[in-house]
């Protein structure tokens, strides 16, 4: 079984870096090679170390003359992040759906031991709550409720130290302008209290994207031709709807003036026993029909869940393993985890596959009932112990043997004789 599992995944490979290749005329035959290598490296080690990745390839050559190429590989080619973003988008576009809840999240990769990455800016690190050395990144994933499915589109990061650098909000509003042109304008976009500014919601209204973000209570609205701060808003809005046995929100419309320009939205209250402050959202347009507000309300909370395609990233593809200080090759390597990703989501897919590889990853909770929610773990266990018990896993890069010219010994045997005559 563990065979045939290398062999199917291997083929899933193959088809990401063909379709690559098909779609891209820029793409020749040696970065062709490099991504099938890189990605299996990722998925094999689980590791965006190339140390690691360099080793889980088995080759017959010296193991520092493999991280040497790999290493020339992801230093020339940070192009490969953005192929990833064109391959994913273009191949998991149909999933997005009118329910599909499309998260924008903010994150980083932080370095608190390494001074000599390049182009490293302070910023505070998600994980410890703490400032350090590293990189942003822009994230756009995907869940489909009616599936339980979650998927990721979009991965970008960027450095303020960048000569090209001009704002975290140019960098967001870029993520969601290639977003849409690819999949469409379809979807329930959730953001957290960082995109509550001015600006961000200024480019959503204006794109007329259905969206929930999450407001601060430093903000004005317009109510009844009044301004009226979020505080006093919150204490005129009844939470008579309810969701579970504790859960309750209510909503009311208003206005947002924006550089002038008031736009119609929908402030929506919610409080249940896990927040001990009401969560105060944010939507676009006037709604009417409490069924939408509530859709609306529980599409933000599956943004959490979302949230875990970072978690995943850095303990599962460890993306914050790379010692590596240059900044393209960094690049180069969140291309090869959102490639490695989508070859995950493809086995998720596969249902035999999914099975055999499940229980090839040996969890506790491998039954059915059990699995968690999220099961790229389980699958990314399951490949790489297929790929480590593999004694070879590709053929390429092997020399060909010569043809060489029949011997006199061969000549003079009498059924090479035979077929001379």
């Amino acid at each position: 079984m563990i065979g045939e599992i290398r062999k199917n995944v291997k083929r899933k490979i193959v088809s990401v870096a063909s379709s690559i290749s098909e779609d891209n005329v820029s793409v020749k035959k040696p970065l062709h090679k490099h991504i099938l290598e890189i990605v299996t490296g990722v998925l094999a080690s689980k590791s965006c170390n190339l140390t690691e990745i360099a080793r889980s390839l088995k080759e017959d050559i010296a193991i520092k003359d493999t991280l040497k190429r790999i290493r020339r590989n992801v230093h020339d080619h940070p192009e490969i992040l953005e192929l990833s973003n064109y391959y994913n988008m273009n191949k998991w576009k149909d999933k997005v759906r009118e329910e599909t809840i499309i998260a924008l999240d903010a994150g980083d990769i932080c370095h608190h031991f390494g001074n000599n990455f390049e182009n490293h800016c302070r910023l505070r690190d998600g994980s410890k709550g703490s400032t350090g050395n590293g990189y942003y990144l822009n994230q756009i994933s995907c869940y489909n409720p009616s599936e339980r499915i979650t998927f990721p589109m979009y991965l970008d990061m960027y450095s303020s130290e960048e000569q090209s650098f001009k704002s975290m909000n140019t960098e967001s509003m870029k993520a969601v302008e290639n977003f849409v042109s690819a999949a469409g304008p379809k979807g329930l976009w959730v953001l957290d209290r960082g995109y509550d500014g001015g600006i961000m919601l200024n480019y959503f209204l204006n794109k007329d994207l259905d969206f929930v973000t999450r407001l601060t209570k430093k903000r004005h609205l317009v109510l009844g031709g009044k301004p009226v701060s979020i505080p006093d808003l919150v204490k005129k809005i009844n939470r008579r709807y309810k969701i579970g046995k504790s859960f309750r929100f209510g909503y009311k419309k208003c206005y947002i003036n924006l550089e002038g320009k008031l736009y119609p939205v929908t402030v929506m209250v919610n409080k249940g026993e896990e927040n001990k402050e009401p969560h105060i959202l944010l939507t676009n347009g006037h709604i009417k029909k409490s069924r939408e507000i509530k859709r609306r309300v529980t599409g933000y909370y599956h943004r959490w869940g979302v949230e875990e395609c970072y978690r995943f990233e850095k303990q599962g593809f460890g993306i914050e393993k790379s010692l590596t200080p240059n900044f393209n090759a960094i690049k180069s390597l969140l291309g090869a985890s959102m490639l490695a990703w989508s070859v995950l989501l493809m086995v998720q897919e596969d249902e035999i596959l999914k099975e055999q590889v499940i229980a090839n990853s040996k969890r506790e909770k491998s039954k059915k009932k059990d699995r968690p929610k999220f099961i790229y773990y389980s699958l990314l266990d399951g490949i790489s112990r297929a790929f480590i018990m593999a004694k070879e896993i590709f053929r390429f890069r092997k020399p060909k043997p010569p043809n060489l010219a029949p011997t006199i010994d061969e000549l003079l045997n009498k059924r090479s004789l035979g077929m001379i005559l």
